[in-house]
């Protein structure tokens, strides 16, 4: 009887895994509606987790944990819309041509304080 609550338990791990992992590939592909997923599926484990074993005292460094990746996972939603909104880049910007040594050339200044001493 144990052991099947075991094999449970490790399929049950094993697939919340793969859930995450799929929310982690398809958010690098910046789709943020997986990290949306993401936020929800891990507040409704840190709620069961709450409702199944307690607020104790011995687990409070995973709630600080959990908060703290709540947290990341917020920041990085509001990130993207923050990117989302800004405007499409302008064209490339030519760089100034090198010389041979990798310094920019530029124009010779114009040498006014001399020009108005000679005249």
């Amino acid at each position: 009887m144990t052991e099947s609550i075991y094999i449970v338990g490790i399929a049950f791990a094993v697939i919340a895994l793969a859930v995450y992992f799929l929310c982690w590939l398809k958010s690098k592909d910046m789709h943020y509606k997986w990290i949306i997923a993401s936020l929800v599926l891990f507040c409704i484990d840190v709620v069961f987790n709450i409702l199944i074993f307690g607020f104790t005292v011995d687990s409070i460094i995973d709630y600080v944990f959990s908060a703290y990746v709540i947290y990341s996972i917020a920041t990085g939603i509001t990130s993207y819309t923050k990117l989302s909104k800004l405007p499409e880049p302008i064209a490339d910007i030519e760089a100034a041509p090198e010389d041979d040594f990798g310094f920019v050339e530029q124009a010779p200044a114009e040498n006014t304080e001399n020009d108005n001493e000679t005249k």
